[in-house]
C-alpha cells in the first residue's frame, strides 16, 4: 500500500472511524493499521520538537554570509564558474 493510502487511512481513523471496520475494508490487520497511526502520530510529534541552538548555527550563518558575499563579487565582476581570476 502506498504512503498516500496509508495516510488517508490514518486520517480516517483519527476522524473517528472504527479501526476494525477500516482494517477489514482495507484488508489489513488492526495491528498494521494501529502501527500506521502510531507512526504517523510519532512523526508529527517529532516535527514539533526543536533542537537547542548551538555553535553550529553561528558557523552556518557565517558561512552563508561569506557565500553570499563571494556570489555578489562574482556577479559584480561577471566572473563565471570556469573563469580564473
Amino acid at each position: 500500500m502506498t504512503a498516500r493510502r496509508k495516510q488517508e487511512a490514518v486520517l480516517r481513523v483519527l476522524r473517528g472511524e472504527p479501526l476494525e471496520t477500516l482494517a477489514r475494508e482495507l484488508r489489513v490487520t488492526v495491528k498494521e493499521l494501529s502501527g500506521w497511526r502510531n507512526a504517523f502520530l510519532e512523526a508529527g510529534a517529532e516535527s514539533l520538537k526543536s533542537r537547542p541552538r548551538d555553535d553550529r548555527d553561528d558557523r552556518i550563518a557565517l558561512l552563508q554570509a561569506k557565500l553570499g558575499a563571494v556570489t555578489m563579487e562574482f556577479a559584480r565582476h561577471e566572473i563565471g564558474p570556469g573563469d580564473r581570476f
